[in-house]
C-alpha cells in the first residue's frame, strides 16, 4: 500500500465507483477539507471543455502537495524504523542475536 493512501483514506471519502461528476465532486471535497485546497474552478468547470491551464495548474498542485505528503510519511518511517532496529541492536548482548537483527535491519537498497 503506498505511503499517501492511509492519509487519504482516513478522510473516509468513497471515489470509487462513482459517476465522473460524482468522482469529482468528492476528489475536490477531499482536497478542500482533507488538503486545505482553495480551488479556484469548480467540479462543474473541470468537467467542461475550457479552463485548460487552471486544471493543468490545479492538478500540478496536487501532485505537489500528494508528492510533500508522501516524502514527510517516508522520512518519518525510516526514522521509526531505524530507531526500531538501534534499540534492538543495543538492547541484544549475543553476537547470534545482532547477526539475526542485523538481516532485518539493514539499510534497503536505494
Amino acid at each position: 500500500m503506498p505511503i499517501t493512501t492511509p492519509s487519504c483514506t482516513c478522510a473516509h471519502e468513497q471515489l470509487q465507483g462513482k459517476t465522473d461528476e460524482g468522482f469529482v465532486k468528492g476528489a475536490f471535497k477531499l482536497l478542500r477539507d482533507h488538503l486545505g485546497f482553495k480551488l479556484v474552478i469548480t467540479p462543474a468547470q473541470f468537467l467542461e471543455q475550457g479552463f485548460a491551464e487552471r486544471k493543468v495548474l490545479l492538478l500540478a498542485a496536487v501532485l505537489g502537495s500528494v508528492r510533500a505528503i508522501h516524502a514527510a510519511a517516508a522520512k518519518q518511517e525510516r526514522v521509526r524504523l531505524h530507531n526500531a532496529c538501534r534499540q534492538v541492536r543495543h538492547s541484544s548482548s549475543s553476537n547470534s542475536s545482532k547477526r539475526a537483527i542485523g538481516g532485518s535491519c539493514a539499510q534497503p537498497a536505494r
